[in-house]
């Protein structure tokens, strides 16, 4: 399961509030790249497959397919805005090592 901090849900329902089309879901996948042997993709997404695993958190859903599942399990997504920008971050302690010296990433 991946955990969404509470700055992250007030993001994630902002972007919910301004679709055009109310969305089945957020999806984040991950994909081996990057620079922790990782990478990752956030979006909306307005279909559930059926190999999704499907998951409420503070009333928002989160898809995560099968192939993500089990590299995102354990993972938690960080909404952060700052002066060097604004954006979620996923801080994956399963990540082989981090760009730095974190086990996270920008998406």
């Amino acid at each position: 399961m991946v955990a969404l901090t509470e700055n992250a849900v007030i993001a994630i329902r902002r972007v919910f509030e301004t679709a055009e089309t109310p969305p089945a879901g957020l999806r984040i996948m991950a994909e081996e790249g990057g620079c922790s042997g990782v990478r990752y993709k956030m979006g909306l997404d307005f279909q559930i497959l059926d190999s999704d695993a499907v998951f409420q958190v503070d009333g928002i859903t989160v898809l995560v397919d099968a192939e993500s599942q089990p590299i995102l399990d354990g993972a938690k997504v960080d909404f952060v805005d700052n002066l060097d920008g604004s954006g979620f971050v996923i801080d994956n302690p399963k990540a082989k090592s981090g760009c730095g010296s974190c086990h996270s990433q920008t998406c």
